[in-house]
Protein backbone atom coordinates (compact mmCIF):
# COMPACT_ATOMS: atom_id res chain seq x y z
CA UNK A 1 0.00 0.00 0.00
CA UNK A 2 1.16 3.17 -0.94
CA UNK A 3 0.24 5.39 1.98
CA UNK A 4 1.31 9.13 1.77
CA UNK A 5 3.63 9.82 4.58
CA UNK A 6 1.84 13.21 5.94
CA UNK A 7 -1.14 11.25 6.55
CA UNK A 8 -2.36 9.96 9.53
CA UNK A 9 -3.96 6.56 9.53
CA UNK A 10 -7.88 6.63 9.75
CA UNK A 11 -9.28 7.65 13.43
CA UNK A 12 -11.75 4.63 13.14
CA UNK A 13 -13.49 4.68 16.66
CA UNK A 14 -16.80 7.19 15.23
CA UNK A 15 -16.92 9.06 18.97
CA UNK A 16 -12.94 9.85 19.04
CA UNK A 17 -13.45 11.23 14.97
CA UNK A 18 -16.17 13.53 16.36
CA UNK A 19 -14.34 14.46 19.75
CA UNK A 20 -11.17 15.50 17.69
CA UNK A 21 -13.76 17.49 14.76
CA UNK A 22 -15.61 19.09 17.55
CA UNK A 23 -12.15 20.19 18.91
CA UNK A 24 -10.76 21.74 15.65
CA UNK A 25 -13.62 23.51 14.58
CA UNK A 26 -13.29 25.79 17.51
CA UNK A 27 -9.70 27.21 16.89
CA UNK A 28 -9.86 27.29 13.27
CA UNK A 29 -13.31 29.90 13.86
CA UNK A 30 -11.04 31.81 16.34
CA UNK A 31 -8.12 31.63 14.19
CA UNK A 32 -9.89 32.84 10.45
CA UNK A 33 -12.44 35.18 11.69
CA UNK A 34 -10.19 38.49 12.57
CA UNK A 35 -7.97 37.65 9.81
CA UNK A 36 -8.21 40.18 6.21
CA UNK A 37 -9.37 37.88 3.88
CA UNK A 38 -12.31 36.19 3.10
CA UNK A 39 -12.74 34.04 6.66
CA UNK A 40 -16.32 33.06 4.97
CA UNK A 41 -18.08 29.51 5.92
CA UNK A 42 -16.55 28.24 2.68
CA UNK A 43 -12.94 28.60 3.89
CA UNK A 44 -13.60 27.47 7.42
CA UNK A 45 -14.75 24.74 6.45
CA UNK A 46 -11.71 23.60 3.97
CA UNK A 47 -9.21 24.54 6.70
CA UNK A 48 -11.34 22.20 9.10
CA UNK A 49 -11.61 19.21 6.48
CA UNK A 50 -8.20 19.60 5.69
CA UNK A 51 -7.09 19.42 9.24
CA UNK A 52 -9.04 16.46 9.85
CA UNK A 53 -8.37 14.72 7.09
CA UNK A 54 -4.48 14.84 8.07
CA UNK A 55 -5.27 13.42 11.65
CA UNK A 56 -7.08 10.73 9.79
CA UNK A 57 -10.94 11.82 10.24
CA UNK A 58 -13.21 11.35 7.66
CA UNK A 59 -15.71 14.10 7.45
CA UNK A 60 -18.19 15.79 4.76
CA UNK A 61 -18.57 18.94 3.15
CA UNK A 62 -22.28 20.19 3.18
CA UNK A 63 -23.38 22.79 1.57
CA UNK A 64 -27.36 23.91 2.76
CA UNK A 65 -29.35 26.59 1.47
CA UNK A 66 -32.07 28.79 3.45
CA UNK A 67 -35.75 29.06 1.72
CA UNK A 68 -36.90 32.47 1.18
CA UNK A 69 -36.95 35.03 -1.65
CA UNK A 70 -33.12 35.97 -1.82
CA UNK A 71 -30.78 32.61 -2.58
CA UNK A 72 -28.65 32.38 0.65
CA UNK A 73 -26.16 29.46 1.08
CA UNK A 74 -24.00 28.11 3.95
CA UNK A 75 -20.93 25.84 3.98
CA UNK A 76 -19.84 23.23 7.18
CA UNK A 77 -17.99 20.04 7.56
CA UNK A 78 -20.04 17.27 9.21
CA UNK A 79 -18.99 13.78 10.78
CA UNK A 80 -21.66 11.16 10.46
CA UNK A 81 -24.50 13.46 10.05
CA UNK A 82 -23.28 16.12 13.03
CA UNK A 83 -22.16 18.82 12.15
CA UNK A 84 -18.47 19.88 13.20
CA UNK A 85 -19.37 23.91 12.68
CA UNK A 86 -22.71 25.64 13.36
CA UNK A 87 -25.04 24.51 10.29
CA UNK A 88 -26.92 28.33 11.47
CA UNK A 89 -30.38 26.96 10.71
CA UNK A 90 -29.29 26.28 6.85
CA UNK A 91 -31.23 22.87 5.58
CA UNK A 92 -28.50 20.54 3.76
CA UNK A 93 -28.49 20.68 -0.04
CA UNK A 94 -25.35 18.49 -0.70
CA UNK A 95 -23.25 16.25 0.96
CA UNK A 96 -19.46 16.50 -0.57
Amino acid sequence: MNQNPFEAPRVHEPYAAYRIGRRLGHPVRRTLDPLPWDSRCLMRSLVLLRMLARRGVVCELVIGVRPGETFEAHAWIGHEGHPLLPTLGYEPLTVL
